[in-house]
């Protein structure tokens, strides 16, 4: 990575996009490096035009990206901002075309994604509080390369899940696509790892403003059932697969059926200890 004689930054977060074109580094400093990760001339990691001193904690890449464009993503921050940023990569330099802030929420966003049906979007945000989706259309100016979430949160028909009591600083979540998940309901799938255990369930679209029927078949799994022994305070990372919920808790791998609950495989992944690294 290109950077200035004897400044070493830990590395704070990493974010691989959807097709595995684009890479995204951020440091506790809040600097921001791009690496193409199909060419060789980027691949010692360049910093972005017009992106600093942001702390990112998640990213909603878009499907339609390309080598050469992320095309147009949202980012959630540690201090609760979602923001909208279209990446192009020309002469060698990533350079974020716009950045747009779009909504601040009480709490780091720790997940967010994206579905689409046309100019429709549906946006999941979580934070450690809670987990909402919105719905509603874009405005896409044909042939400019300019923001098209705009005033998309404040038209858009939202729904929430219920705040949660104690939450975790660790909260983290995972998003099934829909048409992965059940493409005959129309429904994505979460798992959303918090203090009280490990909630899933499919994502309604809400269907007005403040529906609150979206995560209406929720279901919470104990971690005493997942885990054996379970340390509190420590992260659970979960991840999904068409009928399996699978979770990381230290060194412990578990893999649970969505349907049912019950735990179908587990093991225990070897630890290394490594020095903290820096860039």
């Amino acid at each position: 990575m290109q950077r200035k004689h004897g400044d070493n930054s830990k590395i704070s977060k990493v974010f691989l996009d959807i097709h595995g074109d684009h890479l995204l580094v951020n440091t506790e400093n809040g600097e921001l490096f791009y690496f193409g990760m199909r060419n060789t001339r980027l691949a010692r990691g360049r910093p972005i035009l017009r992106i600093s001193n942001i702390h990112i904690e998640s990213i909603a890449w878009n499907a339609d990206s390309t080598p050469s464009t992320t095309k147009e993503i949202l980012i959630g921050t540690r201090d609760g901002a979602v923001l909208e940023t279209y990446l192009e990569i020309s002469d060698y330099i990533p350079n974020s075309r716009y950045l747009r802030p779009l909504k601040t929420f009480s709490g780091s966003i720790v997940g967010l994604h994206v579905e689409k049906t046309g100019e429709i979007r549906d946006v999941v945000v979580a934070t450690p509080l809670e987990v909402a989706v919105y719905s509603g259309r874009i405005g896409r100016k044909q042939g400019e390369i300019t923001p098209v979430y705009g005033n998309f949160f404040d038209h858009a028909n939202s729904g929430q899940f219920q705040e949660l009591s104690g939450a975790s600083t660790n909260s983290k979540i995972a998003i099934l696509p829909r048409e992965t998940s059940d493409p005959a309901s129309g429904h994505a799938y979460y798992a959303w790892a918090t203090s009280p255990g490990l909630f899933h369930g499919s994502v309604n679209q809400p269907s007005s403003p403040g529906d609150d029927s979206i995560f209406s078949n929720a279901t919470l799994i104990s971690y005493a059932n997942l885990f054996r022994p379970f340390t509190k305070g420590k992260p659970v990372l979960p991840e999904l697969s068409l009928f399996h919920i699978l979770t990381l808790h230290e060194n412990q791998l578990v893999a649970a059926n969505r349907l049912n609950n019950q735990v179908v495989f587990t093991d225990t992944i070897p630890t290394v200890y490594l020095h903290e690294g820096t860039l």
